[in-house]
């Protein structure tokens, strides 16, 4: 009666164990052996106590994504050196996902990306509505070649600068531009022009004192800094008077 309740027994947990690593037998029989209480027991107790502690039924690959519990998955689960490659993680769309500190290269930030919070951008570089400043200053045309002078409190490094001048009772006038590096002006002596008297330089300044073509003191950009830009001034012949300049610098 023992042999067939022992039988019986492992008939009930075939299907468990069939699909576990089953635990070893203690005892084996052959047809026609007695089967004795404490061997009986003894391979018993090997089955229990392998029970008792929780039984693998899947088998190796077995295991599919319906299997797992959704949320039980955390990351303590997950190795240090899963090295899970990026190809496999979805698109980070959600604001505040991604620290600023973790970016390496803006060139790789897609237009579409927005605007770039100024407290992000150089001193240089920063949003402010602020874009532009309007000034003037005097020069004292008769003063030697080669001065230099420095327009301040502009608040930002000026990268284009617009200059409207005229001297003191006369009509000599002038309207420039000068981008620190490619400048051009137009402008127009005192009294009735003569011929090449009244026009246009491309090349030589952004800002002059012009009397006629034998008497001018003109000038262009030729530093600039996070509140400031410098003129250079030449002079040709004698020209007198106090030039007075209009301007407005662009950041």
């Amino acid at each position: 009666m023992k042999k067939i309740t022992f039988i019986v027994i492992l008939l009930l947990l075939f299907p468990v164990i069939a699909n576990a690593s089953p635990p070893s037998r203690v005892f084996s029989y052959s047809d026609g052996n007695t089967i004795e209480p404490a061997e009986n027991t003894a391979n018993e107790d090997v089955i229990f106590n392998y029970l008792s502690r929780g039984v693998d039924t899947y088998t190796d690959s077995s295991i599919v994504s319906a299997d797992i519990s959704d949320g039980t998955i955390t990351n303590t689960d997950i190795s240090g050196a899963a090295d899970i490659a990026d190809s496999k993680l979805a698109t980070i769309s959600t604001a505040g996902k991604v620290s600023g500190a973790s970016l390496t290269s803006l060139s790789s930030i897609p237009a579409g990306a927005g605007i770039i919070p100024s407290a992000n951008l150089s001193a240089d570089m920063s949003y402010s509505n602020t874009r532009y400043k309007v000034g003037s200053f005097t020069k004292d045309i008769s003063g030697i070649t080669g001065a230099t002078q420095q327009i301040t409190s502009i608040g930002f490094t000026p990268r284009l600068v617009l200059f409207f001048g005229a001297i003191d009772t006369t009509s000599s006038a002038c309207w420039g531009f000068d981008s620190i590096g490619t400048k051009g002006l137009i402008y127009a002596p005192d009294g009735t022009p003569t011929t090449g008297e009244y026009g246009a330089s491309l090349v030589s300044a952004s800002v002059t004192g012009f009397i006629d073509s034998s008497n001018e003191h003109y000038a262009y950009i030729t530093a600039v800094d996070s509140d400031s830009f410098t003129l250079t001034w030449t002079k040709i012949g004698s020209p007198t008077g106090t030039l007075q300049v209009g301007y407005i610098a662009f950041r």
